[in-house]
């Protein structure tokens, strides 16, 4: 290792807290959003933004969650920056091994976005079964588009039984919850 790495090293971890508040705050922003029911196009618009306004940059910050993924919600971003090409070409495969890491973390975003790597075969192999079951773990705590996903899994019988009134009862979970999609 040549000393410029190690001062470059030394400066990407120099701001530790800051940039914890800031990850932390973006998780919170794609939380909120997604409970919306925003689209992913607006959705990613609104984290290239919000790194704008912080005048920072998405590399700066990709390059510190690579060598910083001792927290769900780190390991949680990096996973989406990787899953959606925020910034980035995409790796849908590495995207998919981070956010399980996250998953079992038990991070709630992570377990939702797992569910969208099984249902629509992102890194993984498609398993309706599996995203049903990691959409559940979202929506039982609370986070209406996994509420919403589950609704419509109900609805069309997608890895478990129809069943119409429980896809009722979700949907009208995921409305509660402020989500326009379930409406």
């Amino acid at each position: 290792m040549f000393v410029e790495d190690i001062s470059n090293d030394h400066k990407i971890n120099e701001v530790p807290l800051s940039f914890n508040i800031i990850i932390d705050e973006i998780n919170e922003l794609i939380f909120k959003l997604l409970n919306k029911g925003i689209e992913w196009q607006s959705l990613e618009d609104n984290v290239i933004d919000y790194l704008n306004d912080h005048n920072i940059k998405l590399q700066e910050i990709y390059n510190w969650l690579l060598i910083n993924q001792n927290d769900s919600n780190f390991i949680f971003l990096l996973g989406y920056i990787n899953h959606r090409g925020v910034g980035t070409n995409v790796n849908l495969k590495k995207a998919f091994n981070l956010l399980i890491n996250a998953s079992e973390q038990n991070h709630i975003l992570a377990q939702y976005f797992v569910g969208n790597c099984y249902a629509y075969k992102s890194g993984t192999i498609k398993n309706e079964k599996l995203a049903f079951e990691y959409y559940e773990k979202s929506a039982k705590k609370n986070f209406s588009h996994g509420q919403s996903d589950i609704g419509y899994f109900y609805k069309n019988g997608i890895g478990i039984e129809k069943d119409l009134k429980k896809a009722f009862c979700w949907f009208e979970k995921a409305a509660n919850n402020g989500n326009t999609i379930a409406i």
